[in-house]
């Protein structure tokens, strides 16, 4: 099932049904998505459309950037061309593809993390102006994938693109980076229901302060949200891990 040319995986996840497995394949100059399934492990297969052009329609390259299980399936995020897309999957065997709006004053964008609380899915990216801005936003689904509304997410400061994603509690947290490259610093949004953000940029070590700060993936374990990422400068790389109290 991975023997093809040009293939590349971008993430996975765990559901009641199996695992799947998200990515593209590149042939020819053009990029399709790719899924594959399995429902233990071993055995994979490559999935397939659950709707025509679902995962490989011509003339739009797409691509799968992120997954998550669902309380009804699969959802993974990406994009259509210049244009934000999600895919839902009962099983992750066959997906059917949504493709969504741009985002306010954006040129091109795409969704690169996504989480689902039951039917709620948030999925988060970055979207690109005319003159080079990034801009994070966020996609929320309360329907299990089937449509979407998209809203900015408030930057503290200047340029801003966001890093991971996580269902916490009742909500949403998410963290990202703001400001120029070398001297970048940790944002974290949360938000109770997945349509209204609010930011915080702590001032502590390792999420902020010099050289670039980031923090890469977010975990949930009971009552704790745990995120690990990395501090660096120009001689120098130091791992950080991060832990907050769920609130909400």
């Amino acid at each position: 099932a991975f023997s093809g040319t040009g293939l590349f995986t971008s993430a996975v996840a765990a559901g009641q049904s199996g695992y799947v497995i998200v990515g593209r394949q590149v042939s020819g100059g053009s990029t399709v998505a790719a899924a594959w399934w399995s429902a233990g492990l071993t055995g994979w297969q490559r999935a397939t459309d659950a709707t025509p052009g679902a995962l490989d329609q011509a003339g739009t390259n797409r691509q799968m950037l992120a997954a998550t299980a669902t309380a009804v399936g699969f959802a993974a995020v990406g994009s259509a061309g210049t244009h934000p897309a999600a895919w839902t999957s009962a099983n992750g065997r066959s997906w059917q593809a949504v493709t969504l709006a741009l985002p306010s004053s954006a040129a091109k964008a795409q969704l690169s993390r996504v989480a689902a609380n039951g039917r709620t899915l948030v999925g988060v990216g970055t979207a690109t102006t005319t003159s080079g801005q990034t801009l994070p936003f966020a996609a929320l689904s309360k329907d299990g994938g089937r449509t979407w509304t998209e809203s900015l997410l408030p930057s503290p400061g200047g340029s801003a693109a966001v890093t991971a994603v996580a269902a916490t509690g009742g909500g949403f947290t998410v963290t990202g980076t703001y400001g120029p490259d070398g001297s970048q610093n940790v944002v974290i949004w949360t938000s109770g229901d997945g349509q209204t953000w609010t930011a915080s940029a702590p001032t502590v070590t390792g999420l902020s302060g010099p050289g670039d700060q980031q923090i890469t993936a977010l975990t949930v374990s009971g009552s704790t949200l745990t995120g690990v990422g990395f501090s660096a400068t120009a001689t120098s790389e130091t791992p950080t891990i991060w832990r907050s109290p769920i609130r909400g």
